[in-house]
């Protein structure tokens, strides 16, 4: 008698059926896929939809890729999730330190054209405002902060030293999963001294 299973997956490659007394399988938990179905569901539930509104790639991250990172349940790329925070900070630290009052529509739009606009990296606009913060009275005057050349070349060298420091950590991870190998010497021996019996 037949063992036969519903594969659960909704476009299934073999007619919706598997046997599992005679077909490979995968399990997951009372769930039998065939290994191909299984590998096609695993692929289209990687890919997520990235949960910056202005996400710099496609819109779609692959939470399988080393660039994804979770926060509140949604997925992200890594580089549009640095760029939400920092702007969310840029505004936070406007409020707190800087003028409480600001119109926000104001401040969100000079913020909008720096970042989305002209290409300004986020956390170089929020470096410059706090480095120029007691000289800054509107927004307006992020303009003025963020095109002073020593600022610039400060964050620069800053960044830079930043950017060195992930790609350590990275290569220390992946050295650390790199399997090692060893050499061991062996005895050299002349030819045919194992047939004749020595020399």
């Amino acid at each position: 008698m037949a063992n036969i299973r519903k594969c659960p997956y909704k476009n299934c490659l073999h007619g919706g059926s598997i046997d599992i007394d005679k077909e490979e399988f995968v399990k997951i938990g009372n769930r039998y896929f065939h290994p191909d179905c299984f590998e096609e569901k695993r692929k289209q539930s990687v890919k997520k939809k990235c949960g910056y509104k202005k996400c710099k790639h496609d819109g779609i991250v692959n939470t399988d890729s080393d660039d994804c990172v979770e926060e509140n349940g949604k997925y992200y790329h890594r580089d549009c999730l640095r760029e939400k925070n920092a702007i969310a900070e840029i505004i936070d630290f406007w409020y707190r330190e800087i003028d409480e009052d600001v119109v926000f529509n104001q401040l969100r739009k000079v913020i909008d054209q720096l970042v989305y606009q002209r290409g300004i990296d986020a956390s170089y606009i929020l470096f410059a405002i706090k480095k120029k913060a007691k000289f800054l009275n509107y927004p307006s005057g992020i303009y003025y902060a963020v095109g002073d050349k020593r600022l610039k070349a400060e964050w620069r060298i800053l960044h830079e030293a930043e950017i060195l420091k992930e790609v350590k950590a990275k290569s220390s991870k992946s050295a650390k999963m790199e399997p090692t190998f060893q050499c061991t010497e062996t005895k050299k021996t002349q030819w045919g001294s194992d047939i004749f019996g020595g020399a």
